[in-house]
């Protein structure tokens, strides 16, 4: 896999990034750091989780593929904080038409296992000056409204 010129300036720059996990929506929601060169960093925007990743990216044609590693947890908790990250993998394929925002395929990867299909995402350009992330009146394409905003 390779990263054309033409992509790398696409995508570099800052992302609004929401995706769904088993069908809870803004599961893992926050800002994405796309570089030229590849790199990937996410932080958390939500107001009840505390989250930070790494992770990098590649593109072949109109197809990328990018892969993080969260570590997100609740400031409040006491006994739920993971030693070692999520990683996850987002698969997409972004036309010419597509400035603003994308969508693909959210993998959920434990160690030493398979890749798993476990949702959507959507990543959204985010305009300096332009306000708080959000993804409010955005619904994920095939996630039920029975599954939103169900604890993960």
């Amino acid at each position: 896999m390779s990263r054309d010129a033409k992509q790398a300036k696409k995508l570099a720059g800052e992302w609004i990034v929401s995706a769904s996990i088993l069908q809870c929506t803004d599961a893992v929601l926050g800002r994405c750091f796309f570089t030229e060169s590849g790199d990937i960093v996410y932080l958390a925007a939500s107001s009840d989780l505390i989250g930070r990743g790494v992770g990098k990216w590649v593109s072949e044609g109109t197809v990328v593929g990018f892969q993080v590693d969260i570590y997100q947890y609740s400031p409040t908790t006491q006994t739920h904080v993971h030693g070692e990250p999520h990683r996850f993998r987002g698969i997409a394929s972004i036309s010419s038409e597509q400035e603003g925002s994308w969508a693909g395929d959210w993998h959920f990867c434990p160690f030493q296992q398979p890749p798993r299909v476990v949702g959507k995402f959507q990543c959204f350009r985010h305009v300096p000056g332009g306000g708080a992330a959000t993804t409010e009146g955005f619904r994920m394409p095939g996630c039920p409204e029975e599954g939103r905003d169900r604890e993960a």
